[in-house]
């Protein structure tokens, strides 16, 4: 019995439950990593899109932008059509030049992913970067009216120049411009998204063949 009641207390001894925990937890590190070896692009993800593959996710990042690029195209033809621009504004002109570089930006996701090849995904986030920088400027302008416009004659008559602002404040209030500013900080934030998830993909393409990076 004094053996067994030797045993049962070295049982609980605190050094001993100290060091079969330091050996449990070697063992989780060496099977997690051994699964990181088995499966090198486990973390190749983009965090925007962690349950689908690489691959998948420019899939999807496609599929947002047509949907984003169709809607932005339908409410800039439902503004113009009831008034809200003038007909000679050359924020119209601006508008069909972003819609047509996005458009190509999407087309070049589509032939990058399909082909699997890392040009037209190069040129796609070219394209994206280039829409990202305009459409936080045009963000970062409209902010720098709205908040020094009344010291500044010429600020001051800009916007009534590019469009009709009786027809913005009736549709969305007086604080028409910084709604708008807000907007477009967020089709900027999601396009960094999208970014991401192309710059992933090319990162698979770049370290191993076509068939892993599926």
């Amino acid at each position: 019995y004094s053996n067994r009641g030797h045993l049962f207390l070295s049982s609980f001894n605190p050094l001993s439950i100290l060091l079969s925990s330091i050996t449990m937890e070697e063992k989780d590190r060496s099977a997690s990593s051994q699964s990181i070896e088995e499966d090198p692009f486990s973390d190749l993800s983009p965090t925007c899109c962690e349950l689908v593959s690489p691959r998948g996710a420019v899939t999807v990042t496609t599929i947002l932008q047509t949907i984003l690029l169709s809607s932005f195209v339908g409410v800039f033809f439902w503004m113009k059509s009831d008034g809200f621009f003038h007909p000679n504004s050359p924020l119209s002109f601006i508008i069909i030049i972003i819609s047509f570089v996005y458009f190509i930006c999407i087309l070049s996701s589509v032939i990058g992913s399909i082909s699997q090849s890392e040009y037209p995904l190069v040129l796609s986030t070219y394209l994206l970067q280039t829409f990202i920088l305009f459409t936080d400027l045009i963000a970062a302008s409209v902010v720098f009216c709205m908040a020094i416009g009344n010291r500044s004659e010429w600020l001051d008559s800009l916007p009534p120049m590019l469009v009709k602002e009786d027809r913005f404040e009736r549709f969305l209030g007086p604080f028409w411009m910084y709604l708008s500013a807000i907007s477009l900080h967020i089709t900027v934030a999601a396009n960094m998204c999208f970014l991401q998830s192309i710059n992933q993909y090319i990162g698979v393409l770049r370290r191993e063949p076509i068939d892993i990076a599926q």
